[in-house]
Formats: structure tokens, sequence, C-alpha cells
């Protein structure tokens, strides 16, 4: 590169930028001083050339050189150049990007420590405002769900005391919100830290400042912050000095001004010159933009031969092996499958962007027009060339990368509490004896039978493949007959269609007369993982683990609610890649949806166990053990209002879990109802106006006549309540005790069909659905492996947990235990 370089025509930038563009290249650009520079230096030292000088000089003495004439001001101070650095505002991407920029004569440390001090820690944006935008609801309401939040008000206070201001927003949807209020909770702690740490630094200038604060998204901060870490691992091997003097002449680049730089400091102020373009708004907008609407491709390729790739046998990704996918048309569960793969080993993931190196350059030439015109224009240039391939490129695949993976994140979530929910809100059966058989082999089927209020009343074993059948029948219907009990739920374990076939031809043969004996399938995850819990071990003492798992199984039939939360919804088998998402939101959103059912249903405060005390709303472990630590010690709640007797026990708590704590056969009759305390005024001017006594409350009577009068009562200004607020207390007074539905015991499968070995395509079979995913659901047909029916042979039926169908068998591979079936009826 011959000649003043700059002098030379615009164009020589574009050619910089493909020379200096590749990754791998050594990238030491030369660089000469502007032709001023060199007259000045010339006159002075009365040589042709200070390249000779700086080479004679160490690089010891150079640097002691540089300290010495800048230890006044930690910048350059040399004369020839003091008359520009009193005109120039150092610290800003405005001035560099304003031609017009006001400038004064401070010192470039006053101005940066004003700056510094004067900036404003808190982001641009607003919560609220952001809320309202993603989630598309009213600004308003947003506004007050944010309030609500920062009380600490729960989803289920919110969604059932709080209709007035949510309208008819679901409890999923609520969740959703709260989970983004929460990242953006997060984000703005995160911001302040990057702007401490870069300010740290001694390199914050307003324009990044401006930057950071614009930052909506945890991406978009790191990917800001990612140039800066570099800088920041620099200091443990660099003076503050001099990393100052590097950022100095990036400014005074950006700026159109002629820093001094020496060759042996080139490259460090190009990459602080990179850093800087690759962190500015035009930057971050346009690939942000990218990252939402230009095409690109994900590439899978398999690791290493079929002999040393670590999934040998070619199964478990097939799917993705050397393909190629548009990222448009990728579901959440493909990408959730890739990242796994990707994260064993199994495959390596590529994605490809159409080149966009040209209109990214004339991007960050119109932003900063002063350095695009400058005598710097070409060392310019190549930091943009720099900046494309080794920051912006790697900068927008990270971030979609990232984009893909939250939406396919937050998809197992849905999946994961929408499918944790609907299992917990299982049909319970009331007011039953229950056998629970834990289905076995060799060691035989454990018994564990349960009165009407789930205390244990017997334990046993018995053994259905057993030489004296005759035996075991007896001491089967004799345990049966003693106790009056009818139903009996069989675990879904091992053995269990043995056990099924065994029980199944009892019962058709009226072996059990005068008893009418039905029997159910019990999921039986989880079981065996509580058995041998603290918990379990404190409840039943000197009882073995399979025996306490039998008892757990019948209890999960006549109350799964209250059964299923001893056991951390990981362990229930159900989901979609829920162990891939992030186990802080994971946790959190499980919390949340279990306290949600909880809830809803309603807790006798006066026998519920600390189990489900800790997921009302508003109580947790600790407060949930004070709760039965008074009762044992004072006898039951007579009304709510005792509850604040409770040591723990504040206004906010009293105010999020009242209304899901029953009191029954207590002082006050609302006190049995979901309305809550602070809504106990208006229900007394309603029974006033129906004419109507508070003992009545909850009857068919009551119910009929407020059905009846409804519309009256919305219309009666007398009440002093909002309308809103008038229909939610009005839909608590009407509900039924239970929400849930009432159960229907029966359960059958095909007695010809035990194993897979039994099955063949066309075959058609009955099954309870187990698992819903994105991309179908999971049926278990009695045969030990549960099929899948995908979303394509659902016929357009969205299906829940529990639904009882009639499938067809389309695919079978018995090696590889798949099962694909197809929907005939939902029953």
């Amino acid at each position: 590169m011959g000649g003043c370089w700059c002098c030379d025509e615009d164009n020589s930038s574009d050619e910089l930028l493909d020379d200096y563009s590749s990754p791998n290249r050594n990238w030491e650009p030369v660089i000469q001083q502007p032709r001023s520079t060199r007259s000045a230096n010339n006159n002075r030292n009365g040589t042709n050339s200070t390249r000779g000088r700086n080479r004679r000089r160490s690089p010891a003495a150079r640097r002691n050189r540089r300290r010495s004439s800048q230890r006044d001001t930690a910048w350059h101070t040399s004369q020839h150049l003091a008359p520009i650095h009193q005109s120039i505002n150092h610290n800003s991407f405005a001035s560099a990007s304003n031609p017009n920029s006001n400038t004064n004569g401070s010192s470039p440390s006053e101005e940066r420590h004003l700056i510094v001090s004067n900036l404003n820690s808190e982001p641009t944006w607003k919560i609220s405002t952001l809320l309202h935008k993603e989630h598309n609801i009213g600004l308003n309401a947003a506004q007050q769900l944010e309030t609500l939040f920062n009380e600490g008000n729960t989803i289920p206070f919110i969604a059932r005391h709080r209709k007035d201001i949510i309208g008819q927003m679901t409890t999923e949807k609520l969740r959703n919100i709260k989970c983004t209020y929460n990242k953006l909770l997060q984000l703005r702690q995160d911001i302040a830290k990057v702007c401490a740490d870069i300010s740290a630094m001694g390199i914050m200038n307003e324009g990044l400042h401006s930057t950071l604060m614009n930052a909506t998204s945890q991406v978009t901060l790191d990917e800001i912050h990612a140039p800066y870490k570099a800088v920041a691992d620099q200091l443990a091997s660099m003076e503050r000095e001099e990393l100052a003097i590097y950022e100095q002449s990036a400014n005074l680049v950006l700026q159109g001004q002629s820093p001094f730089i020496e060759p042996t400091d080139t490259v460090q102020v190009m990459r602080h010159l990179a850093a800087k373009i690759g962190s500015c708004p035009a930057s971050g907008e346009y690939l942000e933009s990218l990252c939402m609407e230009a095409n690109c491709t994900l590439r899978c390729d398999r690791i290493g031969d079929d002999d040393e790739s670590p999934d040998r046998e070619g199964h478990t990704f097939d799917l993705y092996y050397d393909r190629s996918f548009n990222t448009r048309d990728l579901r959440e569960h493909q990408i959730l499958a890739i990242n796994r793969g990707e994260k064993l080993k199994y495959i390596n993931v590529t994605l490809e962007f159409d080149d966009f190196s040209h209109l990214y350059r004339n991007r960050i030439r119109n932003y900063f027009p002063l350095a695009s015109e400058g005598p710097f224009r070409n060392i310019f240039g190549q930091a943009i060339g720099f900046c494309y391939e080794n920051i912006a490129v790697p900068r927008l695949k990270r971030m979609k990368r990232a984009a893909l993976t939250d939406v396919a994140h937050q998809a197992a979530l849905d999946v994961f509490t929408s499918n944790v929910k609907q299992l917990l809100l299982t049909t319970p059966v009331r007011n039953k004896r229950i056998l629970g058989v834990d289905p076995g082999t060799s060691l035989g089927c454990k018994l564990g039978l349960i009165s009407e209020t789930g205390e244990d009343l017997a334990t046993g074993v018995v053994f259905p493949k057993s030489k004296n059948q005759e035996l075991e029948k007896r001491k089967f219907k004799r345990l049966l007959i003693k106790f009056s009990c009818s139903l009996i739920a069989i675990g879904n374990g091992k053995g269990c269609r043995d056990a099924e076939e065994w029980i199944a031809d009892m019962i058709s043969k009226d072996y059990f007369a005068p008893l009418r004996v039905a029997y159910t399938i019990v999921n039986e995850s989880g079981v065996s993982i509580y058995s041998c819990s603290e918990e379990a071990i404190r409840e039943f003492t000197q009882m073995h683990p399979t025996r306490i798992s039998a008892i757990s199984l019948a209890r999960r039939v006549q109350d799964p609610l209250s059964e299923l939360v001893k056991v951390e919804p990981q362990h229930l088998g159900i989901g979609m890649y829920q162990h891939d998402v992030n186990p802080e939101d994971l946790n959190r959103a499980l919390a949340e949806v279990v306290t949600e059912c909880v809830s809803f249903v309603g807790v006798d405060v006066n026998t519920a166990s600390q189990c489900l005390l800790r997921y009302v709303a508003g109580l947790s472990d600790s407060l949930a053990d004070e709760i039965i630590l008074h009762r044992n010690r004072h006898g039951d709640f007579a009304q709510r209002k005792d509850i604040y007797d409770v040591r723990g026990v504040n206004t906010l708590t009293y105010k999020q879990c009242a209304g899901f704590l029953k009191i029954r056969n207590g002082v006050n009759k609302l006190d049995e109802t979901c309305v809550h305390p602070e809504s106990y005024e208006v229900v007394g001017r309603i029974l006033q106006y129906m004419s109507m006594q508070p003992a009545q409350v909850g009857t068919d009577e009551f119910r009929a006549m407020l059905l009846e009068q409804r519309d009256a009562l919305i219309r009666h200004n007398a009440l002093h309540t909002s309308k809103d607020k008038l229909l939610c207390i009005l839909d608590q007074l009407s509900k039924e005790e239970d929400v849930r539905e009432i159960a229907n015991c029966e359960r059958w499968f095909r007695t010809d069909v035990k194993s897979m070995n039994d099955l063949s395509v066309g075959i058609e079979l009955t099954g309870d659905v187990v698992n819903v995913t994105t991309f179908g659901s999971f049926i278990d047909v009695g045969v030990g492996t549960d099929g899948l029916l995908h979303v394509d042979n659902a016929r357009g039926r969205t299906l829940r947990i529990g639904n009882r169908v009639k499938v067809s068998v389309c695919d079978l591979n018995v090696e590889r235990g798949r099962i694909g079936l197809k929907l005939i009826a939902v029953q």
C-alpha cells in the first residue's frame, strides 16, 4: 500500500474490507501517520520518517516515553495535537455520527468523569410498555399488572380476585406475563452491572451508555457486552493508562480526527475501533432486524463415521444427520432435539446467512460520516471488515440460535406446565376405599388398602404367578371382603399386564360377589421416589417402601392433587425435553402451576398436610409448618381470621392465602367458599337483596336463586362495587365445592394384547393419553411401551392427559420400541 493512504479515494476502504475481512488472515495492517502529522514530525526532528526511530527504541523505552508525555491527562498532550484535543468531545457516539455536535474545552479525563457521573442508570424502557407490546395487552392493564407483581401478589390471587383488572386473561397467559416481568427485572440488574463493569474500565461514553440503556433482551445485552469482556481481560496485562490511549485513539478516528498512533499500537487501536463499531446502535439494530427477518439455514452434520460416532446405532438422531433446515420451518421439538444432539456431541450444528457485508458496511459508514470521510477512513474501513467477520456475523449466529432456543424452551415449559396442571386436576374418587397394587414378578404384587379419608388400613403381598393360585386368590378376596373395598388401583409398571389379567379374570367370573369390583390403571411415575423420601418415612415409620408405594397408588386415585404434590413434577414422566430447559425457569413455572392448582381446588386448613399447605398461594414451607404447629397446639381454626394468629403470617400473606384456605363447619359459612374475606361485605349485601341467610350459601337452593337473580344483581347499584368484581363474586358463589369432574374408574384394554410382539399394523386398541407434546400425544395401550399419536394422525383433535381414545396401529418397529398410532375416536 504505497503513497499517502489517508488521501486515497473512498473505494480504498472497500478493498481493505475484502482484504481484512477474513478471520484466517494474520491480521497486521500497516498504518501511516496523516500527512500533516508527518510533516510536523519531520520539521521538528530533522528526519524524513519516525519509523526508523521507533524501531531503534526498545518496547520498554517507547512505553516509558508515552507514560512520561501523557502523565498529566492520561491522553495525548503533545503540542501538535493539543489544539485538536481541546476542541473535541471524546466521549460520545453522537459526536462521531453528528458533524454538528457541540464541543468544549474540558480535558478528556474531566469530561469522562463528568459524563459517567451524570449518566442515568435506569433503562429507557418501562416494564409495563414491554409487557403491553410483547403480550398484546392494554397499556393500562400492563401497568396495573406491574403494580400487582411489585406488591408481591401471586398468580392465583390475581386470576381469581382481580378479574376487574385482567378481564378474560387465562392463568397461562398470566404466567407468561409474569415470566417476562421476572426476566425484565433481571435484565435491569444485569444492565446496571454491565454499566458498572465498563465504567470501571474507564471507557464508558454516552453513546455506549445509550445503547446499553436501550437493550430490551438478555441476548442483546450480552452481545453489546461481549467486545468489552475482551478489553477487560487486557487489564490484567495492560495498565489502565495504555488502555485509555487505545480507547481515545479509536474515539478520534470515529470523530474524523487524526490521532497519533504508533505502528506497534495499530492492532490494539483497530480492535477497540471494531468493538465500538460492533456495539453501536446502528450495528445492533441492523443485526436484530436480520435475526428476525433474514433467511437462515441450519445445517446438521453427524460427528464421525459410523464406527466413530457416539450414536453408533444411528437411531437417536437419525432424523437430523446430514440435513439442512430452513429455520422458519423448524418446529420447537426439532430445535430441542438438535440442541440435545449437539450437546451430546452426536451432531455438529452450523448456521448460514446470506452475505450482508455490503449492506452492513453502508449502515456503519452512514452512522459514522465523520470517520467515513476523515483522514483515517482506510483504517475505519479495515475495522468495519474486521468487525463484520469477527463480531457481527458470530453475534448474529448467536442471536439466532438464542432466539430459536428461547422459543423452543418456552414451548417446552408451556407443554410441561399444561401437562402437570391436567395431571394434578385429575378427577378424584371420593368416599371410596381403594386397594393399591404395586405390580411385581418374582417378589409378588405389594398391596396397600386405604380408607375413605386416605388412612392406611392394611398392607400385604400376593403372588399371581404362584403355583398355588387358589390360595393367592382367596387371600386377595379376603382382604377386599373384610374392608368392603370395591375399587382396585394397579400401577402401570413392570408386571402390570400380568396383574391386570389376573384381577380382570376374577372380576369377569364374579369371584368377589357380593362386591361389584372395578379396577383402573395408575401412572406410577415418581411413586418409588416418594416411597423412599423423608416425608414418607415420617408418615410410615415401620413400613417397607414397596408397600408405601402401593398406598400411594391408591391415594393417587382417591385424591390425585394431594398425593402428586409430594413428588417433584420433574419425576412425573410428562413433558417435552423439560430437562434441557433452564432449571430456574422450570422450577419457577412448576411452582406457580402447582400453586395455581392447589389454590383453585382449595384446601381445608384443618386437615391438609404440610405438602399441600406449602403450595397454597402466599404460603411457604416454613409457614405451612407453623400452621400445622398452631393447629396441633390450639385445635382447629374456627374462622379464617384466626389464621392471623399463626406466627409469620402478615397482612400480605393473609391477603394472598385467605381465599384458598377453607374452614368447614366453622363460625362463618362463607369460610367454606372460595370468596375472599375482602368481599364478605359485598356478599352480605347480595344476601340481603336476595332475602337469604348466610347458612344457605352453597346449597342447591341458593345457587338456583343466584342464577335466577343474576341479571338483577348486576343492575343493582346499591351493591357499591364494580361490575367486573361483582361478576367475579357471583361466579365464586355459584361454584360447586370441588371444581374437578366426577371420576369414571373403568379402564379396559384388550385381553389378547400384552406386549409389542402381540401387535400388528392395523390392529385397533384402546388406551389413555399419558403425555402431550407439540408434535403429538403418547398413548398407554397396555403393552408396556407408549405409542405415539402424531399430530398429523390426530384428525385435528386436541387431546389432554387422561383422555381415553380408540386408535389403530399405523407403524410398528419392535426392535426400536416404537409404535405409531392413528386416532379413530375419543371416548
